[in-house]
């Protein structure tokens, strides 16, 4: 979904307020909004098209006239032929045997297919009225049982509902039968409580269904919830209030194998079940549903195996069978206030019951009978075909799979009520209407027919040598002649069901208007004609479409603009899919109103390519200068759209830039009649435009020799630039450009936000200023963007925090570990269980307190000031790491390829509790969620630009401190945490954590995380690869008396460390243009190193085969252990096949970018060396308050 600043369409959004001009235009240019160039034919957009060239189309009724005519003059003859070969040779004779004796099987085969067919209308009507005659009465009983016992409604609750339930299933067939009493707003409170003390109802109706049985397998022992509730986005039960009336779920048989579903308002979805019960309390009567699987409400009602058992009652099924997906209809029945008129009387609530169609074949032919198809559909357009054979029958799937050979046959079986046509029901959207219809089939017809006639008519063999001659002959040139008749009238009908221009349009469909009228007219003979002709409408009309002229028309003289995203590629393969297709929708969107506003014409968008035209379809001479205003206002409004995502969506989005390229000549526009079809361009130049999008440069706009000469010859000269080089284009050679000039737009661009480096401390006033000065606009969008991620999550913590718990104040002083960070390293940590989480009210809404929110933002933007001045290791690389870490946790989130080994249908949703157990409750806990994050964007704090080993060798003080072990890490977790716990962030650490426990776990989570990046470590090593076998490959099965829960902790210990590994080496398994990005930073860290004598070599010396060998020993191994871990979805199939990618490329072209590299680092210099000593001194004051 679009950003909410991208939504707003008030007349001055964004820049809509500012008119924007080109170079040299004055006051009353053109280019001002307000004083728009209007030309007198801007409005021949409704004017009467025609053919260019003046021809006349020819008219297909007359073309399809002279091909029957000059295809039937040949048959004439040949029948002549025949017909003389019939009569000398004395074929009447044998024709009128064959022909009696062939009848007469045809006839016994009608015979035989009607009486099957009246024996399955008649059930089927006997057992519809059955169904709706026993639950009308259980619906009376219902009523009747209130008035007996005294009882209002809806506080009714029947006893022994489950003998009375299970009769009126029996009788009707209906699988599930349960009550939905109405509850007015004011009776919510008093409804939920009766709720509470009548759920005996549901122990009574599991005692008479288990009968003698001690215990169903299944059966959930557990209360109700004690209030009506909905299920929001997530599916997660919630309150449900602020409506008139609510229709909770009460009595139910048979009995819910999970209570939960009681007290569950239908009415809260939007989706047939909500529709259905505004039906009936429109219309007061009976009201049948579309077809829908029903799997929330069987799998609550039965097991797996009873509901295929009772289905293989009446059909063929057998272990592979998925029986929730034949066709099930709910139907609603009113249940009455009184017992007298009642229908006269008020509606107090509706009995929602589940009908299996499939009681409607079984039991009804000889056991001898094969092939009766039977096509069950409704009035909401579904269509569902079975097949039966004796007893049972087949189900074959959603459609219509008869054989059309026998449509002559159908017989019609309305399923209806009294009232089913009349003027109140027919236009009843929620209620469908059903019926059976019932054909023949080849099996059924060669039980009823034999070869008798071939053998009578065999006698005659020379006679019908000469007829099958003459017979062949004719078949030949009558199948030649319908094959041609029929394509000429399916061409007639074709119709286009795609967007184009209002006169193209028209035109379309003028030329279908005679094939409309004759299917509205359903005479006899029409309908036999389109049942011959016809699959359906649309494909006769798009065959009727081709017998005319080609709709298409030459524009001596548009412009045609390409314009494609730079980077799109690369910043797309580290986004989720809904990210980029964010991206996509808010530009496009923004592209199109500027495209409606400046009336040009939008082509399409081919991925992220979008093609624009000025010049037609309507035709005008000033289109160069239109299209070149167009092209100016997208590169604005790509600016302005990616600077506000950058927030949403991530690091980079502002670095993506639109490159333009324009050319103008003649162009043919129409419509490639076919499949999809649409209005297109063709011809030269697009071709050309393609080219000058291809050869231009990001964020500028590239017009031809062509374009140019049009803006000219409007005045527009000083718009353009010449190119200084010519460009070779393919196709075209050399070619002369120029460049479309673009006024600055740096007050367009700028954004209005508080920088929030005016939240850092900093070392003098002065100093304030110039950091704040030279800090980029880009490093102030990071710390914006980590903001946002770690708030979200920081919301989920709140959120799920205990109402009467809140947020409380951490006892000041909570004893930590004041030595090496390493020595705090736990084999497993703890991860709460769900049945120990907070499961208390949880709120609607929850926003950041204020102080919270500001504390927040002041840590981050000194944790970016902790960063030094790196080509890797710095702060750009934090927020890349987080943006991988946030990915992955969305996919464990949404986990997309992981099966529940569980007796529910694969296509069921993941519960709240399923998605617990798989994903080792990291979902379940925020707080493991923010110390991912945390630790992704604090991991490198204060890195030095060289390695742990260089620290040692040189006897750094740091090293020493830290016993020669992990040291970087280690300083990153003191600094991050020193910095966390200083008082200025009393109020966020409250946040975070509601306790002294909770901070405790959150530190062990922040000291394994980070320091599961030291991957040189052989002690780590060791640990996370002896934790990895015990966890996933273990030997002699699990490790005696281990509990369930230890082994979950050990999981989720295996998922976060490899989590952060893979996020902090993500670029390697990404789009290779993001790989080469951080390959080169990395590889000119290490060089200045070298350059400074802090490495012993040079990376050139050793980064081929270096890079090669880390690929083969860390990167794919750790990709594929993404995947073994079983959590991250897709992901962990994308990361494996970008690494694959990546190293087959670098193999090939490494060794040639490793010279580049070192060529470059060889001429390297600080890009802002007072940038530099401004943050180096502003880090030490920092270091030296943490």
């Amino acid at each position: 979904m679009p950003p909410a600043f991208l939504s707003r369409r008030s007349e001055k959004t964004m820049s809509d307020d500012r008119v924007n001009k080109l170079p040299g235009e004055g006051d009353a240019d053109p280019f001002n909004l307000d004083n728009e160039l209007v030309d007198d034919d801007d409005d021949d957009s409704e004017a009467d098209t025609e053919n260019p060239s003046g021809n006349k189309e020819p008219n297909p009724l007359e073309e399809v006239k002279a091909i029957t005519q000059k295809e039937t003059r040949r048959m004439t003859i040949w029948k002549v032929v025949v017909v003389l070969s019939i009569l000398l040779t004395g074929a009447g004779v044998s024709v009128a045997v064959y022909s009696f004796l062939d009848q007469q099987q045809d006839d016994d085969f009608e015979n035989r297919f009607a009486l099957h067919a009246a024996t399955i209308s008649e059930s089927a009507s006997l057992r519809f009225s059955l169904t709706r005659d026993s639950l009308v009465e259980l619906a009376t009983e219902y009523t009747a049982y209130a008035h007996q016992s005294n009882s209002s409604f809806p506080f009714v609750t029947m006893p022994l509902f489950e003998v009375n339930a299970r009769h009126a299933r029996m009788e009707s067939g209906v699988e599930a039968v349960g009550v939905l009493p109405y509850v007015s707003q004011e009776q919510q409170k008093a409804w939920e409580k009766y709720s509470v003390q009548n759920q005996w109802w549901i122990e009574e109706s599991r005692g008479l269904d288990l009968g003698d049985e001690v215990e169903k397998p299944g059966y959930i022992k557990a209360p109700i919830f004690p209030f009506m509730y909905e299920l929001d986005a997530n599916g997660v039960p919630m309150p449900t209030t602020g409506r008139e009336r609510y229709t909770p779920i009460w009595q139910f048989s048979p009995a819910p194998i999970q209570p939960f579903m009681t007290n569950f308002d239908p009415s809260s979805r939007v989706d047939f079940s909500s529709q259905m019960l505004t039906a009936i309390s429109q219309f007061r009567d009976v009201v049948f549903s579309k077809i829908d699987d029903q799997v929330d409400l069987l799998a609550n009602t039965g097991l797996l195996k009873e509901h295929l058992a009772y289905h293989g009652q009446f059909v063929e099924v057998d272990e592979n069978t998925d029986a929730y997906k034949h066709p099930h209809s709910t139907v609603a029945v009113p249940i009455w206030k009184e017992l007298n008129n009642a229908k006269e009387s008020d509606m107090v609530g509706v009995l929602l019951a589940v009908l299996p169609f499939d009681i409607y074949l079984g039991d009804l032919l000889p056991e001898d009978v094969r092939g009766i198809d039977v096509i069950l559909e409704n009035t909401c357009n579904q269509t569902f075909s079975y097949t039966v054979n004796g007893n049972r029958g087949k189900y074959l799937g959603p459609g219509d799979f008869h054989d059309s050979t026998y449509d002559r046959m159908e017989v019609f079986i309305p399923l209806r009520q009294a009232n089913d046509d009349s003027d109140d029901f027919v236009d009843v959207e929620a209620h469908c209407v059903y019926n059976f219809r019932v054909y023949p089939s080849a099996a059924l017809e060669g039980e009823a027919k034999d070869n008798l006639p071939f053998i009578f008519g065999a006698m005659s063999a020379c006679v019908f040598l000469f007829i099958a001659a003459g017979f062949f002959s004719y078949d030949v040139f009558v199948s030649r002649r319908n094959k041609k008749i029929v394509d000429a009238a399916a061409k007639s009908n074709a119709i286009v069901l795609s967007l184009f221009p209002a006169h193209i349009r028209d035109k379309l469909l003028k030329q279908h208007d005679w094939s409309r009228v004759d299917a509205r007219r359903g005479n006899d003979q029409q309908r036999a004609r389109h049942l011959f002709m016809e699959k359906s409408e649309s494909q006769s009309l798009h065959a009727d479409s081709l017998s005319s002229s080609p709709i298409a028309e030459l524009f001596p003289s548009a412009s045609v603009l390409f314009g494609d995203l730079a980077g799109f590629t690369a910043w797309s393969s580290s986004r989720e899919p809904s990210q980029v297709f964010v991206l996509l929708e808010s530009l496009y969107s923004e592209f199109d109103r500027i495209a409606k506003k400046r009336k040009v014409f939008k082509v399409e968008t081919i991925g992220d390519c979008y093609v624009a035209a000025c010049g037609l379809p309507n035709q005008r001479p000033d289109h160069a200068v239109v299209l070149a205003r167009f092209a100016r206002d997208c590169l604005y409004k790509m600016n302005e759209v990616v600077q506000h995502l950058e927030v949403e969506l991530g690091p980079d989005t502002s670095d993506l830039s639109l490159r333009i390229g324009i050319h103008s000549g003649p162009v043919t526009a129409g419509v490639l009649r076919g499949d999809r079809a649409r209005f297109q361009l063709f011809g030269d130049t697009v071709n050309t435009a393609a080219r000058m999008e291809s050869t231009g440069i990001k964020s500028k706009i590239h017009i031809s020799q062509e374009t140019a000469d049009l803006l000219i010859s409007h005045g527009k000269d000083d718009w353009i630039t010449k190119r200084e080089e010519k460009v070779v284009a393919k196709g075209k050679g050399e070619m002369q450009t120029y460049w479309l000039n673009i006024a600055d737009s740096s007050d367009r661009m700028s954004g209005s936000a508080t920088d929030v480096s005016e939240t850092m401390d900093t070392c003098s006033e002065d100093d304030v200023g110039r950091v704040n000065t030279l800090m980029t606009q880009k490093t102030t969008s990071l710390i914006k963007w980590n903001v946002e991620m770690l708030s979200r999550i920081l919301k989920a913590i709140i959120a799920g925090r205990p109402v009467e718990k809140g947020m409380v104040q951490i006892p000041e002083k909570v004893n930590f570990n004041e030595n090496c960070p390493l020595d705090e390293v736990v084999e497993v940590f703890s991860i709460p269980t769900k049945d120990n989480c907070d499961r208390h009210c949880i709120r609607e809404t929850c926003s950041l307190p204020p102080l919270v929110k500001e504390q927040l933002v002041a840590f981050v933007g000194d944790i970016a000031a902790l960063y030094r001045d790196n080509p890797f290791h710095n702060f750009d690389h934090a927020s890349h790491v987080t943006m991988s870490v946030v990915k992955l946790l969305s996919r464990i989130v949404s986990p997309s390829e992981r099966t529940m080994d569980m007796s529910q249908s694969a296509s069921q949703s993941f519960s709240a509790d399923d998605m617990d157990d798989i994903s080792y409750g990291i979902t379940s806990d925020p707080l493991v969620q923010f110390a991912c994050v945390f630790c992704a964007l604090v991991h490198d704090v204060d890195h030095h630009g060289v390695s742990n080993a260089q620290l040692v060798s040189e006897g750094d003080s740091l090293a020493k401190a830290y016993k020669n072990r992990s040291v970087l890490e280690s300083n990153s977790i003191d600094l991050a945490w020193k910095l966390f716990m200083q008082d200025d962030y009393a109020d966020l650490r409250t946040a975070v954590c509601a306790d002294a426990a909770e901070l405790k776990r959150f530190r062990q989570l922040v000291v394994n995380t980070v320091l599961a990046t030291d991957i040189m470590d052989q002690d780590l090593k060791a640990l996370r690869n002896r934790r990895w076998e015990q966890a996933f490959h273990p030997e002699d099965g699990p490790v005696t008396g281990e509990s369930a829960i230890l082994a979950r902790n050990r999981k989720a210990t295996i998922v976060i460390e490899h989590l952060i590994q893979a996020s902090d080496v993500a670029h390697t398994m990404q789009h290779w243009h993001v790989y080469r990005k951080w390959n080169e930073r990395l590889f000119m860290e290490l060089a200045r190193a070298y350059m400074n004598g802090r490495a012993t070599k040079h990376p050139v010396d050793f980064w081929y085969e270096g890079e090669l060998g880390f690929f083969d020993f860390y990167i794919i191994p750790l990709a594929k252990k993404l995947k073994e871990c079983g959590v991250f979805g897709v992901s962990s199939d994308e990361y494996l096949t970008y690494a694959l990618k990546n190293r087959q490329e670098f193999e090939t072209r490494g060794k040639q970018l490793v010279a580049e590299m070192a060529e470059r680092s060889s001429t390297q210099q600080p890009l802002n060396s007072e940038l530099t000593v401004l943050m180096e001194k502003r880090m030490s004051q920092k270091r030296l308050e943490i």
